[in-house]
């Protein structure tokens, strides 16, 4: 049976928080407003961006000439400070094992897919991501298929099973969107939004990278496991679970090449349980989750 899981782009698998930030700033220094810090950014962020800049103060005149010509103010300062974003924190790890088991790993983005790709291509994890699904360009941004629906056209046309469908995002809209289409939901922190806005949607679990979701994902296989009494796929499960104890433990740098910490097959079986242990703990949980994850 086919899985999948589902990522938004900005804030949740690239590390782009800061060149939004200086984008920001410096169309709001352009028309002399005061700048903003991160915090006061995750605030406020709402898409499409003439929401922010109106959270911002910013005057419908000025908004008015920020969106001239496709957004290009925006768009084209901030593809030049995004032009070396690293992957976040684990996101090779995850991509690199979805790989491994033939998971599906599917981009859904409010950004533009040209751009995506390129990032894509630049950081070397292309043969990682089944599929990108965004804006065509600048001048269909928000005014053609929003994200939920495109996914919902996406997973139905590839018969991909909600309850096997895991969506991670860094905004509150992604936990609508699972809430709406039956996944299951995994905020992570440290993107455009707060810790507090996204713990106030309720999503299924909170994380603070892309380590924790491995263990996540391998226990929503074996609740889906449970429900349909698969023996297969239960083996299928105790899979993720073994990579992701061998992930925690051969983490990769952004560059893909393995790290240090590599731990050798003999020492592999005596951390297993400890280590999964520690990963669950790790992995905030908002409120009790209605799901039996």
């Amino acid at each position: 049976m086919k899985s999948a899981i589902v990522f938004d782009w900005n804030g949740t698998l690239l590390d782009d928080a800061n060149a939004v930030l200086q984008t920001i700033n410096a169309i709001l220094s352009r028309f002399g407003r005061a700048t903003v810090d991160m915090r006061r950014l995750r605030e406020e962020f709402e898409l499409p961006l003439s929401v922010l800049f109106r959270n911002l103060d910013m005057s419908k005149d000025e908004i008015d000439v920020v969106e001239r010509n496709d957004s290009a103010i925006f768009h084209d300062t901030y593809e030049f400070l995004a032009r070396n974003a690293a992957l976040r924190k684990g996101a090779r790890n995850v991509l690199l094992a979805a790989d491994h088991r033939a998971v599906h790993t599917i981009i859904v983005s409010n950004h533009i897919v040209e751009p995506i790709r390129a990032q894509v291509r630049r950081l070397g994890i292309k043969t990682h991501v089944t599929d990108i699904l965004a804006f065509e360009n600048r001048a269909t941004q928000f005014k053609s298929v929003n994200k939920e629906e495109r996914l919902r056209l996406y997973m139905q046309a590839n018969d991909i099973p909600p309850q096997r469908t895991v969506i991670v995002g860094d905004m509150p809209v992604e936990t609508e969107i699972a809430r709406n289409l039956g996944l299951i939901n995994v905020s992570i922190m440290g993107g455009f939004v707060s810790e507090a806005r996204l713990r106030a949607a309720g999503p299924d679990y909170m994380i603070h990278d892309h380590h924790e979701l491995l263990p996540i994902f391998a226990e929503a296989l074996h609740s889906s496991d449970r429900m349909s009494h698969h023996k297969s796929i239960t083996e299928e499960a105790a899979g993720w679970r073994a990579i992701a104890v061998r992930l925690v433990f051969t983490p990769f740098d952004e560059s893909g090449r393995r790290s240090s910490s590599f731990v050798t097959r003999a020492n592999y079986q005596s951390v297993q349980s400890e280590s999964l242990r520690q990963i669950s703990r790790s992995v905030r949980r908002p409120c009790e989750s209605t799901r039996s994850v």
